[in-house]
């Protein structure tokens, strides 16, 4: 769909697993986070590998409009889905919106579903961006984020879920690295998109 140019908007609901046949591992769970076919022991630490990237490869089909949202934040959620609608007509437009699974993210009742999922997007984890036309912006409160001393602790949503319970501090701090690598690429990718190349 991408690839053809179709007028569609496609919405990704990321619950960061296949939640709905028994939570098992998918390219879309995070690093350390242990599932049914990914349990946490001594010698694996649940997923070895990193959360896909899922955006930058909609973004490399380059499509007219591409976002992040977030459950907890459904005001942006609305406005990103009504400028998506509007590019219909130029191509197709995706919208990655994440949001939690309390029995497949484990550690927490129901009532704070939202409360974790804001955890993740102020703690940096889940950023909120847009790609529209080749630029990449940086939506609140993620803009914040270049300051690390604004950001929650990610350890404060890492620790609030049972699916990662069993990682350590030194995880920790490899999970924040990872956070604070992703959230540069970001800040690099807008100070340079949208800029017209030298020989344009």
């Amino acid at each position: 769909m991408l690839e053809r140019g179709h007028g569609v908007l496609y919405v990704l609901y990321d619950n960061e697993a296949y939640m709905n046949t028994g939570i098992q591992r998918s390219g879309g769970t995070p690093k350390f986070a242990k599932t049914t076919t990914m349990p946490a022991g001594t010698v694996i630490r649940g997923k070895i590998q990193k959360k896909k990237d899922i955006m930058s490869i909609v973004i490399a089909h380059h499509i007219p409009y591409a976002a992040t949202a977030n459950v907890a934040y459904p005001i942006d959620l609305v406005n990103k889905v009504r400028k998506a609608l509007s590019y219909l007509d130029e191509g197709p437009a995706f919208i990655h919106v994440l949001a939690p699974c309390p029995p497949g993210w484990g550690g927490f009742p129901d009532e704070k579903m939202i409360e974790i999922a804001r955890l993740a997007t102020e703690t940096g984890y889940f950023p909120l961006y847009e790609w529209d036309h080749d630029r990449l912006i940086i939506n609140p409160p993620s803009d914040m984020y270049m300051d690390k001393k604004l950001r929650k602790p990610l350890r404060e949503f890492v620790k609030a879920q049972s699916r990662w319970s069993h990682i350590t501090d030194e995880e920790i701090k490899e999970l924040e690295r990872d956070v604070d690598d992703f959230l540069n690429y970001l800040w690099r990718l807008s100070m340079s998109s949208g800029v017209s190349a030298p020989y344009s």
